[in-house]
Order: C-alpha cells, then structure tokens, then sequence
C-alpha cells in the first residue's frame, strides 16, 4: 500500500505492510506532489518496534503491552521519516507545542510529567488565540528566517494535532536541552519520548548552553 504525504513540507511516499498508518496520516494526504523522498517497512521493522517496547516495559518495570501489527508499523513508518528528515534541516521532537497568535511555544519532558496537561491549561486560558500544534511527536525545521514547527499525525493518545506550520517562539525543557539521536548497538534511534538511555550508548544533545561535555550535566544538573 503506497500513498504520498505532506509532513513538515516534505512530500512522503509511504509504503506500507496494514492501512494504519494511511487512516493516521489521512489528513496530510497529497496524492499529486512531486516526492522529496520515500519511507518502505518491513516485517523486520514492525518486529524491531516490538522488541524495543518490550525491552522499555521491562527497563520500566511494568507489564509487558502487546500491540498489533499495524500500530508497530506506524512508529516505523515516522522512525524511519525522523531519520531522513535531518537532511531537509528538520528534526523530531518529545514535547507538547501549542501557538499563541501564531506563534509556537514547545514543552519538552518525560512522557507522563504533564506537558499535555500545561498547554490545555493554556487553550483554556486563553481560549481562541491558542492553537494545538502536536501534542506528542511535532517537527522542527530550521529554515532562514528561524525555526518553524509543525503539527504531524503522530500526536500522542489524546489526537491532539493540526497540520499546521508556525515560527517557534519559546522551547522550554526541564533542563535547557534535547536528547536528539540515541546510537544503541550500531542503530540511529530517534528518541520518541519512550526511549531510555543504555549502558555503551552514545548520544547526541541539542542544548542551550555551550560547553556541555558530560551527559550528567544534561541528566542531573
């Protein structure tokens, strides 16, 4: 199944095992664009998600969550369009972004810690100038006239998203900085929010500050 797609103004040819993924992104569909490029999974990739969620459920303690072919897929699908992305100037990021007179403001932490929560305080306070642009999963791209962020079908379990593009204003993180490439046993991983750092890995930080050299100072500071 192969269909092309708008994300981040990039045109996606995507072909795909199950349809999950096309009802995902239907509201990005742009049948005749000319493709930037183009993302095809496999049996292995699904089977490689699923190993990976598991492998987070036991680091987390928790019950082992079985999940189905086609919603596996759907995070290879996006895993492998962060991985091209970087070449177009355009990155993923964990965090919850909401626009405010059309300007994006980006919370980043830990899945659970209340980024969500934070920007529907701010639709409610401030009612129709606050626009949700991604609630999960949005992208960055870094063009001339500074970074612009964008809604994605990839918006977390409240489908919370518009396809939509805006200059980012504000990126506020726990502590001044993004774990943007995780390389676990040769592998590129784009960390989705659920990824853990691992013993022998190697990392790459998006940071506010200059002179960063330990991690620690990232993680712990």
């Amino acid at each position: 199944m192969m269909k092309t797609y708008k994300i981040a103004e990039r045109n996606i040819v995507i072909s795909s095992l199950h349809d999950e993924v096309h009802r995902l992104c239907i509201d990005y569909l742009s049948p005749d664009s000319v493709p930037d490029f183009a993302v095809e999974t496999t049996q292995e990739d699904i089977e490689y998600e699923r190993e990976k969620s598991i492998r987070e459920d036991e680091i987390e303690h928790i019950p082992i969550r079985h999940f189905s072919d086609g919603y596996l897929e759907t995070l290879a699908v996006y895993r492998k369009i962060a991985e091209k992305m970087p070449e177009y100037d355009t990155i993923l990021v964990h965090g919850s972004c909401v626009a405010v007179d059309g300007k994006g403001y980006l919370f980043t932490a830990k899945s659970g810690t209340g980024k969500s929560t934070h920007t529907r305080l701010w639709r409610q306070e401030l009612g129709e100038r606050a626009v949700m642009v991604n609630d999960d999963k949005p992208l960055i791209r870094i063009s001339e006239n500074g970074p612009v962020i964008y809604g994605t079908p990839w918006d977390g379990k409240h489908r919370l998203s518009n396809n939509i593009g805006v200059p980012l204003k504000d990126l506020s993180t726990r502590k001044g900085a993004i774990v943007s490439v995780i390389v676990h046993q040769g592998k590129i991983i784009i960390p989705f929010g659920q990824d853990h750092i691992e013993e022998g890995d190697h990392v790459i930080i998006i940071s506010r500050d200059s002179g960063v050299s330990d991690l620690n100072e990232v993680l712990y500071r």
